[in-house]
């Protein structure tokens, strides 16, 4: 367990999603009643694209995001850009060789959102650890079917790889080259989006902790993320912390890629791209920086924990609310909220997916949230009343009472708990990085 300075640490670094606007002059926060429309363009490379997901267009953290931008009732028209296996370089080809219809889009932009530079590092990477497939006897890296023996070889030489000259110099070069790109791809998209609020991803580690590249490329990262951070006042864009973010929710035993090196949890898996949760985490603290104040919706509420969970099936159980659709974005993670008793609904068969959230309704709901999934955390503060304490309703004292105990809920400036107000996009991170905060 971390000491307290060290949590309030990661809480602060993780939740850039509430102080770096207010910090970085030309960072524009979108308004969540500014317009009826929105232009949302992403751009990026596999992670973005949604590779891997079985729906990227709505499981991955641009089309959940994309979501999150409708509350309020605005259209959303969302053009992801991301291609996969783009570096930095290729990207800045790219945007320099624009079609005029993508200029067009580009231009008219309200939101951009770039994640770019893991393929710096990953290239040289993947063509090393295929060679280490095929000395395994596996051509095309799938792994799927392997022998456990051929499972056993690939894992002592990925744990036990150290770079040689060649790799290292093709690795120094991915960063060298990320150094020189990534000024030249902010000048040049505040050039054809001047008027778009910009949001730019930190790079996660793709190398999973134990295998030997995994310090190597936590080294280089480490230095090309500081590159973001450090260019975020003058390029003129907000930080979505996913390299912390990550790191927070593995160490408290969350998975956020498909990785897997341990034969008896599902299938091995070296698929080094964000899962379910991975890409709900994302979506979350993009939506943080984009819009602090926005209020949550019950719909996305349940939705982002269900995915942190990993997207379980919710078993025999149907949909048990009539103003869910069968083709609603939230639909699953309601019924499996619903069979879990994560959420019961307002009674005759209703849910009120797009209501706003209270505070107290979210603190009940992240109180059940540990109950379910057995991460109960520890009191580690006295116990506090709130001056409004007899405005929180019956049902959810016990659970406001609970997370102060733990130092999860917040209060405002005035020191009231405000349990009906809504619930906004900061109260829901900063519950969660506090609550990934305390498993580690």
């Amino acid at each position: 367990m971390k000491n307290l300075k060290s949590k309030a640490l990661a809480v602060f670094v993780m939740l850039m999603a509430v102080s770096v606007c207010a910090n970085i002059p030309g960072f524009r926060v979108m308004a969540a009643s500014s317009a009826d429309a929105l232009v949302y363009v992403a751009l990026g490379d596999s992670v973005p694209a949604g590779y891997a997901l079985p729906d990227p267009e709505t499981e991955s953290y641009v089309g959940f995001l994309s979501e999150q931008m409708k509350s309020g009732g605005k259209t959303v028209e969302t053009y992801n850009l991301a291609r996969s296996g783009l570096t930095t370089t290729q990207l800045l080809d790219a945007l320099n060789g624009m079609a005029a219809a993508e200029q067009a889009v580009l231009a008219g932009a309200d939101v951009i959102t770039l994640n770019i530079g893991g393929n710096n590092i990953l290239g040289p990477v993947i063509s090393r650890i295929g060679q280490i497939a095929l000395d395994a006897g596996i051509t095309g890296m799938d792994i799927t079917n392997a022998q456990p023996e051929q499972i056993a070889q690939i894992f002592i030489s990925l744990m036990t790889f150290v770079p040689d000259e060649a790799l290292d110099a093709s690795l120094q070069a991915g960063v060298a080259a990320f150094t020189s790109d990534f000024a030249e791809i902010i000048a040049l998209l505040k050039a054809e989006a001047p008027n778009a609020a910009m949001i730019v991803s930190t790079v996660y580690n793709p190398i999973p902790a134990g295998l030997g590249l995994s310090d190597t490329a936590k080294e280089l990262i480490t230095g090309m993320n500081a590159l973001i951070l450090g260019g975020a006042e003058t390029g003129g864009y907000g930080i979505a912390d996913t390299y912390e973010a990550f790191t927070l929710a593995e160490a408290a035993g969350i998975r956020v890629t498909n990785v897997n090196l341990d034969m008896t949890k599902g299938p091995v898996s070296i698929d080094i791209h964000p899962n379910a949760a991975g890409h709900a985490l994302m979506a979350q603290i993009h939506a943080a920086v984009l819009y602090p104040d926005m209020p949550v919706k019950r719909g996305m509420a349940v939705t982002l924990l269900h995915r942190l969970m990993g997207s379980p099936d919710a078993g025999d159980m149907t949909n048990p609310f009539r103003d869910v659709s069968g083709d609603d974005y939230s639909v699953r993670a309601v019924t499996w909220a619903a069979q879990t008793g994560l959420v019961k609904g307002y009674g005759n068969g209703l849910f009120g997916t797009e209501d706003d959230v209270s505070r107290q309704d979210l603190a009940v709901i992240i109180w059940k949230f540990q109950n379910i999934t057995g991460y109960i955390l520890p009191d580690i503060l006295m116990g506090k009343e709130f001056p409004d304490w007899d405005d929180i309703s019956d049902y959810a004292k016990s659970a406001v009472n609970k997370l102060t105990l733990q130092g999860i809920t917040n209060s405002g400036q005035d020191g009231k708990f405000a349990p009906r107000s809504g619930a906004t996009c900061a109260d829901l991170a900063e519950m969660l990085t506090k609550f990934l905060g305390f498993l580690d």
